[in-house]
């Protein structure tokens, strides 16, 4: 398996992507597997401008890559909407960013702009 992120911030530029490896790679998976689905059939409105989450794309070994979107509290894989009822997705994938891809000063926007969204109920 193998697994890159995409931190969708930029508009006009390239977007910060970056490699897991192994042992984060495996703490996403795991969490990801550990989110309840939501029964809401709608995710957040994505932003135009400024941060609008992550991509999480994994490749399998059998082919069947998967492509997965973290904003505001919701994980889009396909029509699976799962609940990220306190972002501890999104902030997981902030922390697994090297320093080479996302300086401090765009953490802390990131940051921010997570704290900005409403913490849903489980």
């Amino acid at each position: 398996m193998g697994a890159s992120v995409v931190l969708s911030v930029y508009s006009g530029r390239p977007n910060p992507r970056w490699q897991l490896d192994g042992d984060a790679e495996n703490d996403i998976v795991r969490r990801l597997a550990s989110l309840p689905t939501d029964p809401v059939t709608e995710v957040p409105r994505r932003p135009t401008l400024g941060y609008r989450g992550f991509t999480i794309e994994l490749s399998g070994g059998d082919g069947a890559d998967r492509n997965i979107v973290v904003f505001g509290a919701s994980v889009r894989e396909g029509k699976t909407i799962r609940r990220d009822a306190g972002h501890e997705l999104e902030l997981q994938l902030l922390e697994t960013a090297p320093q080479a891809a996302v300086d401090t000063v765009l953490v802390d926007h990131v940051r921010k702009a997570i704290a900005s969204f409403p913490r849903r109920r489980c």
